[in-house]
């Protein structure tokens, strides 16, 4: 017996278990910016509602945020970059507030099936296309306020 307890046969064929599972999810090192970075670099024009299901009490408005811009996406060296624009407004029970601006992209991941990142208050989360235009479509979380939180969907087009 080993110093875990377990039989040497019975650890012998857990290892094994853990080394086919680490092979067949493909954990191996690959390089810092994937193949299908390259779908994304350039410009997309998007566009997202997110919306919250709150019964307002005394006006009975939507709740949730809905905007777009233009998604900016370059490859340097060893990473994938983004930046943004956007026009948008939010409602709340309480509020009203519309904005827009620019900026650079926050957490931004990329597998080889999707692609998630933060535009101000929002996470983004969509497949990546089959082609190199387009569309892509996926959900959108948006924190409106501290306690308040609305879902929904957006999609992205290659700009021509």
């Amino acid at each position: 017996m080993a110093s875990d307890g377990l039989p040497e046969q019975k650890r012998s064929r857990a290892l094994l278990v853990c080394a086919g599972l680490i092979m067949l999810l493909g954990c191996s090192e690959e390089s810092a910016v994937a193949p299908e970075a390259t779908v994304l670099v350039g410009d997309w024009d998007y566009s997202f509602v997110a919306t919250n299901p709150i019964t307002c009490p005394v006006v009975p408005v939507p709740v949730g945020c809905s905007g777009g811009g233009i998604l900016s996406f370059v490859q340097s060296d060893s990473s994938l970059q983004g930046s943004y624009t956007v026009v948008a407004g939010c409602q709340t029970c309480g509020y009203a507030a519309d904005y827009g601006g620019s900026g650079t992209i926050e957490d931004l991941a990329l597998s080889k099936s999707e692609v998630s990142f933060t535009i101000l208050h929002c996470r983004f989360t969509a497949l990546l296309s089959q082609g190199p235009e387009g569309p892509m479509v996926g959900d959108i979380t948006c924190k409106i306020d501290s306690q308040t939180e609305s879902r929904g969907r957006w999609c992205m087009r290659k700009k021509r």
